[in-house]
């Protein structure tokens, strides 16, 4: 094209307004044209020049490998928020709109956090890297002074590169690659003899030096000092004595000058992939992330719906998880101890057919059917909890240490319960060795689901709540204040099967707790609830509705994963489009926001500590852990608050920040609240192997549920250091608790032979005139040396005939010879009612 054809001409003069001398030059030779202060619209020529430069950027970008991407101009709110540069306050110069929504908008300035977001899609191993994406595209500044015509715009061209690399040495060499680039892109343009990189402040970017690239001018806004020899040059912002002389430079071999900005390079190091969590993981430091990380394996159930199930974070900074009992889950922690743990189910799999009970452990124990365990971060310190679930979805761990969970009956027997679950409690699926099924012990007088459970025989924890029919699933707990006082300690229970997650608000009870169930979140009327079926019609939309888990979220909202499927249960589906929600459930009329955290510092710890969700409070108490002792006066200051679910946080935490610490949680045993009292013992169990001072002081304690978490801790003691707790332990039974009843059989494990003649002198009496209290103890612990009270309480016509049936019972868990010889004689009795009672 001739110039005389273009619609632009040349001018005289500038705009008034105008002061940029580069500008007024370029609007009069007509490459330009200026719209508003700041912000310039190019012409043909300019256009045509622009072009040109860009074509040698894109070259030399390619060259090096550079990826070209075209990444949007308008940015979400919140990947901005997560690296702290939404808040104007931190970053003046945004460019910011809303949609007609009202949601907010960004106007790109630069690129950091979109291209990592991107980028977090796709990266997953080391020979990915090291790659470089760049782009070339508009930005937008709300600079206060736009009064540099195109070396400062509102509205620039920028071509902006962003590295990724595996490793600091592999950066640093990419980062040269990248500076060498440069260097060639300002020779081409003819600039590369008074083009200097030139060390400056690394700003809000990096701790580092940056590089910018100054072009020597008259006009240039930046004083530098140029080592004209070396060919590199300090920028006045960071001109001391100790940054020349940790770069090499001498005041003698400098010039000073005046500089224009033509580029920049930061080290940006994980800034921005550790803020919008863009990893790869790297198990033995050797840059080769790809081999997968075995934590614990050998767990039953392959391609099974009863096997290793949910994992979550508890209040002493370990690993919850439990599994089903589709075995046998023949597991060896990082420590080498090793969990044998069967049951006499089978099916259900083609791989689930070598399960088995009568396994035992490493601790000596017999652990049967479905398991809750605990173990370190580390993969050490594998703990069963609990046993003889069928099939327990999920269990969940409160800031008091408490577990709670759901299980899954037989189909068909009604026998769905919600639980709390005692440490080292047998849940009562299986026989209790794991050999029969239910049905299999069941008596004559007993009820489906008391049979079901076992509820009927010593050594068996209560089953709690039974809700019925049903299909379990999720659970969680709600510590926090902000869904409201009344939902504080709401335990919280799905059940897909009846459309409906049950809430709790669980109150101690002697040793236990009282489930009393209500509907929280349901698509049916409550009368529809009691009889909600898992399989309805096509049509019965309402009764879609099929909560898979619960979950408390870090804005203290619940949110509930739903299904939504007429089918619930038989590994099938009826929903042929896949359709899935979650929901949000708040306060009506409260806005409830997830706060930002910063973790790096104390304050923003003790904040994440705080947090009602699982995942956040965990994140903070290791932090706070690796502190130690330096952080033990800030956590302290918990222990005010009006949560007790937060100062038992801070009771489970300085228990690990030495010994100034732990006489924080000493202390905390005289606690007017039991909970805490409960809280600050079981976690002087887990940092102190020697429990006994705490053992005698609390076996006395008013409270039943205190005294039943001393007894739960005296199982794994010797009878010769434990006999005077358990002792004053029995004799605070009173005869109706059976939560307290249990933990007392467990206290006493593998040592009934040597209690039972201490606590039958200081307890008992003459066979017929024992107490309902220690007759129940004695059923509980069963031991040898009772069978001939036993048998004498069994065949008397002088006891009523649950005092002789709950004899007999016990004569039928003694596990020797000499029993089956008494029953045979009770069967022989001439009393038909006590023969019948022993058949």
């Amino acid at each position: 094209m001739r110039i005389s054809q273009l619609f632009t001409k040349t001018s005289k003069s500038a705009p008034a307004d105008e002061v940029a001398k580069n500008a007024q030059l370029l609007i009069r030779a007509g490459f330009i044209h200026k719209e508003m202060a700041g912000v310039y619209a190019y012409l043909p020529l300019g256009l045509r020049v622009l072009e040109n430069i860009k074509k040698i950027v894109r070259e030399e970008m390619n060259a090096i490998g550079g990826q070209e991407v075209a990444m949007t101009t308008l940015q979400p709110r919140d990947i901005w928020e997560k690296t702290d540069r939404w808040d104007d306050k931190k970053v003046d110069n945004w460019f910011k709109t809303k949609l007609s929504n009202g949601t907010e908008l960004g106007v790109g300035l630069t690129h950091e956090e979109p291209i990592v977001d991107a980028i977090g899609s796709y990266l997953s191993s080391y020979k990915d890297m090291p790659f470089y994406v760049y782009q070339i595209q508009n930005k937008f500044r709300n600079e206060l002074r736009a009064k540099s015509g195109l070396l400062r715009g509102r509205e620039f061209l920028m071509k902006d590169m962003y590295t990724f690399s595996p490793t600091q040495e592999v950066h640093e060499k990419t980062y040269e690659t990248v500076v060498e680039a440069y260097h060639r892109v300002y020779a081409r343009l003819g600039l590369g003899d008074v083009t200097y990189r030139t060390y400056a402040d690394g700003g809000i970017f990096t701790p580092r030096f940056s590089d910018e690239f100054q072009t020597i001018s008259p006009v240039g806004e930046d004083t530098i000092y140029v080592d004209q020899i070396k060919k590199i040059a300090i920028n006045e912002e960071i001109y001391t004595d100790e940054n020349l002389k940790k770069l090499g430079l001498r005041k003698e071999d400098l010039v000073e000058m005046k500089g224009v900005e033509v580029g920049n390079t930061f080290h940006l190091e994980s800034k921005y992939t550790d803020a919008l969590e863009v990893y790869y993981t790297d198990e033995n430091g050797d840059d080769k992330p790809d081999k997968k990380e075995i934590f614990l394996t050998g767990f039953g159930g392959l391609d099974h719906d009863h096997s290793l199930h949910a994992m979550t974070a508890g209040p002493d900074g370990k690993y919850y998880f439990n599994a089903g009992n589709a075995g046998p889950h023949m597991v060896t922690d990082k420590s080498g101890w090793n969990l044998r743990s069967g049951s006499n189910y089978n099916g259900g799999s083609p791989y689930n057919n070598s399960n088995k009970g009568g396994l035992v452990s490493d601790d000596g124990k017999m652990w049967v059917g479905g398991i809750a365990m605990r173990v370190n971060p580390d993969g050490t310190g594998l703990k069963v909890l609990g046993h003889n679930f069928r099939n327990s979805y999920e269990f969940t761990v409160d800031s008091y240490g408490n577990m709670w969970q759901n299980d899954n009956d037989d189909d068909g027997n009604r026998g769905v319960r919600v639980s709390w679950v005692m440490e080292g409690a047998n849940m009562g699926y299986a026989s209790a060795d794991g050999t029969r099924r239910w049905q299999a012990d069941r008596r004559p007088d007993q009820s489906t689901v008391d049979a079901h459970w076992h509820q009927q025989d010593p050594g068996v924890l209560p089953l709690g709540d039974n809700t019925g029919a049903g299909s379990p699933t999720g659970v969680a707990f709600n510590e926090s204040d902000l869904l409201g006082e009344k939902y504080r300690g709401m335990l919280m229970a799905c059940d897909a099967g009846r459309n409906v997650v049950f809430a709790y608000k669980p109150q101690t009870n002697g040793a236990g707790y009282d489930l009393n169930r209500q509907n929280l979140i349901t698509s049916l009327s409550d009368d529809e609830v009691a009889v909600a079926k898992s399989s309805v019609g096509q049509e019965e939309k309402t009764k879609w509705f099929r909560p898979s888990d619960v979950v408390v979220g870090a804005d203290g909202a619940i949110y509930v994963a739903d299904w939504y499927d007429s089918m619930v249960g038989g590994h099938r589906m009826t929903d042929t489009t896949g359709t899935g929600r979650i929901y949000r459930i708040t306060p009506k009329g409260k806005k409830l926001t997830t706060p930002k955290i910063n973790l790096k510092n104390t304050k923003g710890q003790i904040a994440a500590l705080l947090s009602p969700a699982v995942n956040v409070r965990n994140a903070g108490f290791v932090l706070l852990a690796a502190k130690g002792s330096k952080a033990v006066k800030d956590v302290k200051k918990i222990l005010s608050s009006t949560n007790p679910y937060h100062k038992a946080r801070a009771i489970w935490l300085l228990s690990n920040m030495g010994p100034t610490g732990l006489a924080a949680v000493e202390e905390a045993l005289k606690d007017s609240d039991p909970n805490i009292r409960i809280t600050a013992f079981r976690a002087l169990r887990q940092v102190n192997k020697d429990i006994s001072t705490y053992a005698m002081q609390l076996s006395k304690d008013l409270s039943p549920a205190v005294r039943r978490e001393v007894a739960v801790a005296l199982r794994d003691m010797p009878a010769n250091a434990s006999g005077d707790a358990i002792v004053t332990l029995a004799a605070a039974y009173g005869g109706t608790d059976r939560f307290y009843l249990e933990a007392l059989g467990l206290a006493a494990e593998g040592k009934e032979e040597t209690l039972y003649p201490i606590l039958n002198a200081k307890l008992g009496a003459e066979p017929l005139k024992w107490t309902p209290a220690f007759a129940d103890i004695v059923w509980r612990l069963h031991p040898k040396a009772a069978l001939s009270a036993l048998k004498q309480r069994a065949a008397s016509g002088e006891l009523t005939a649950d005092q002789r049936k709950q004899a007999i019972v016990a004569i039928g868990f003694i596990k020797d010879q000499s029993a089956v010889d008494a029953m045979q004689e009770l069967l022989s009795s001439s009393n038909t009612k006590v023969k019948e009672q022993a058949l």
